[in-house]
Order: C-alpha cells, then sequence, then structure tokens
C-alpha cells in the first residue's frame, strides 16, 4: 500500500461484530445433550372425546380438560358447546385425563380416566361427570300449626 501509515488497522466495516477472535478453536461441537434439551418433543398422537353428564349422557361445554403425564407438563383445553374436546400433537406416553373441578361450578364430580396412547395413535375417550345432589330443604313443621297471618297495619 502506497501512502499508508505503518500502523494502520483495518477498517471496522470489514470485520464483523460477533467474529470469533483469530485464536478461538473453529466451531466449537455443542454439548451431546444440547439438542434434546432445546427441542421438546413433538407427538404424533390424537386424543378426543367428550364431556358427558352420567345417565342422561348431556353434554357440557366450556369445561377445562387436564391431560397430565408423570413426566410431562400437564396441557389444558376447553370443550365446546357439544362437549367435545381434542389434544392434537400428543407424545406417546401414559396420562391421567380429567375435569378442572372449578370448570363446571360445582356441578358435579367426575372421576379421572387413565389413557395410554400410542405413536400415531388417534383415541376416543369420553369423561362422565356425576351431578352432585343438592339438598332440597324441606319445610319444618311448626309445632302448634301455621302462624297467625299479619295484618298490615295502615
Amino acid at each position: 500500500m502506497v501512502g499508508a501509515p505503518i500502523d494502520a488497522q483495518p477498517n471496522d466495516a470489514e470485520v464483523p461484530a460477533d467474529a470469533a477472535p483469530a485464536d478461538a478453536p473453529p466451531n466449537p461441537a455443542p454439548p451431546a445433550d444440547a439438542a434434546v434439551q432445546a427441542v421438546a418433543p413433538v407427538g404424533d398422537a390424537k386424543l378426543r372425546g367428550r364431556v358427558l353428564v352420567s345417565g342422561k349422557r348431556t353434554p357440557l361445554g366450556g369445561i377445562v380438560v387436564i391431560l397430565q403425564s408423570a413426566v410431562r407438563e400437564a396441557r389444558t383445553t376447553t370443550t365446546d358447546r357439544a362437549g367435545r374436546y381434542v389434544f392434537d400433537k400428543v407424545v406417546a406416553d401414559e396420562y391421567e385425563l380429567k375435569v378442572d373441578p372449578d370448570s363446571n361450578g360445582g356441578f358435579g364430580m367426575a372421576q379421572a380416566v387413565m389413557v395410554t396412547l400410542k405413536a400415531r395413535q388417534a383415541k376416543t375417550q369420553d369423561v362422565l361427570v356425576v351431578p352432585v345432589a343438592v339438598p332440597v330443604r324441606t319445610p319444618i313443621p311448626m309445632p302448634y300449626g301455621a302462624p297467625p297471618a299479619r295484618r298490615r297495619v295502615v
């Protein structure tokens, strides 16, 4: 280079800001389990069904359904007006399928159902909700008959 000073440095635009130092090894290999930690498993099984009132088989809409595995994070979905729910892309495993008791307004109790899903399986599993009996208030008889009628004072 003619006319350039001896201590000239390369232009900053020529070197990327994230460039590795010249003495760094080229692209160090990631740990063996890094790929496993970075990507959650995506399943190809599907679970669907309906939430129904036991006995009458009436569908319940707006109910939160929970799919829980011992080793995976719980998944939830809400039933539509026809009581239908769907879990797509589920990893093959054994699951507990249950209804969130707070979502049905105290209407009833549902027993959890154990479901085993295999790879590429589409399974249908209904959940039955047993209505909780509401105590009926019966009138208490008066010991001496009915109370006297009250007169309206004007």
